[in-house]
């Protein structure tokens, strides 16, 4: 899986904290490297994203003002 746009902090491209951007843009594809399984679909708002494995978990990463981003106990992480 690969994303690409803007990260203007909050993870929402899945690149971890050691994503350094030229004022949070990504012009060019980088793999997804935190994700630990191959990816069945993706869904994409403006401040997050969520993925299905082919092992059938769901992962979601990126800003969580509005409680987008959920742990599997639900509770709220960044």
């Amino acid at each position: 899986m690969y994303t690409w746009g803007r990260d203007e902090g909050d993870g929402r491209l899945g690149q971890g904290d050691e994503l350094v951007t030229d004022e949070g843009a990504v012009n060019v594809p980088l793999h997804v490297y935190l994700m630990p399984e191959p990816v069945k679909a993706v869904s994409c708002g403006g401040f997050f994203t969520m993925a299905l494995s082919c092992g059938g978990k769901a992962w979601s990463w990126g800003g969580n003002d509005l409680s987008h981003v959920m742990s599997s106990n639900g509770v709220k992480e960044n």
